[in-house]
């Protein structure tokens, strides 16, 4: 795929079909926005979109996001990077996050690295009270607004500011970050402060034979009024194609899932499919699906360690 093409497919994903804070399955598709602390990180122009929906119709519920990222490395410790990112639930509510990163690469010895980074972003909360009945009773709660423009629409915009950092070497990384350290409000009907969130991940890339390798990983989300997760997992990579197997178990026990997946790289191209099966013993099973792209640009440099798991 010619690569103008392929940046022109990416910014009409991110666009056209919006992007916010959604954990996918393949969270290494959404580097930016899980630790700012990977801006540069494989010494390469990196751009990365994905997209993911879900379809509850038991409950009559759908919810979809999207995700674009790009990042790299400018002089010999500065990575930059921007992302983008959309959730819709429902008709009614939706949320459109930017954000800008600024990662410092201290080199530790020949081949390791350890990156302190800096993230700042805007974002909009937004609800259509023209799909939420007034007056209506939800349980014992009685929606009712305060205030409805006539386009009615509620929006809310503010500021949220993460920071994040990371150690790594050729085939091993460690990375933590807190997000929304400001806890900034989010309310649209009143005060609601974002959760301050905190994000730990592991990486390791073992070599099998010269056509093959495995990548283990895991990630731990945490928040205090929120979701928070754990997810474990693996990737098997023969030449051009990885297997993706992984398990989530969230603190809301009927929110654990099972991530399966299949992608084809080749010469810094991804193209890959994941399907998350969300299991639960009270309200059924369903399935979240995404889809993702993902590309290199320019040499890559052979002579500076990056984060092989990745390239």
């Amino acid at each position: 795929m010619p690569k103008h093409i392929f940046i022109m497919v990416c910014f009409f994903m991110s666009i056209s079909l919006n992007a916010q804070h959604p954990y996918y399955g393949s969270l290494n598709q959404q580097l930016l926005s899980t630790n700012p602390a990977f801006a540069g990180s494989n010494k390469q122009l990196r751009v990365q979109t994905i997209g993911g929906t879900l379809d509850f119709q038991k409950y009559g519920y759908y919810k979809t996001g999207y995700y674009f990222g790009a990042d790299g490395l400018a002089g010999k410790h500065s990575g930059l990077g921007l992302s983008a990112h959309y959730e819709q639930n429902g008709p009614a509510y939706s949320n459109t996050q930017v954000d800008l990163s600024y990662a410092y690469h201290i080199n530790i010895g020949e081949k390791t690295k350890l990156v302190p980074a800096f993230q700042v972003s805007f974002f909009q909360v937004a609800m259509n009270a023209n799909y939420v009945n007034y007056n209506e009773i939800w349980g014992n709660a009685i929606i009712e607004f305060p205030y409805v423009p006539p386009s009615g629409i509620l929006r809310r915009n503010n500021l949220d500011f993460s920071g994040g950092l990371m150690f790594y070497r050729e085939r091993f990384f460690a990375g933590a970050s807190v997000l929304s350290f400001n806890q900034p409000d989010e309310g649209l009907l009143g005060v609601s402060k974002r959760p301050l969130t905190q994000v730990y991940q592991l990486g390791y890339r073992m070599p099998v034979n010269p056509l093959s390798s495995l990548d283990f990983y895991a990630f731990f989300k945490t928040q205090k009024t929120r979701e928070t997760f754990l997810q474990y997992g693996l990737y098997y990579n023969i030449k051009f194609i990885s297997f993706h197997l992984a398990n989530r178990l969230n603190d809301i026990s009927n929110t654990n899932a099972v991530v399966m997946g299949l992608n084809f790289n080749y010469s810094g191209f991804k193209i890959g499919y994941n399907c998350n099966w969300n299991y639960s013993k009270h309200s059924g099973n369903y399935f979240f699906n995404e889809v993702y792209l993902s590309m290199n640009f320019g040499a890559k440099k052979t002579d500076d360690p990056g984060v092989k798991l990745y390239y």
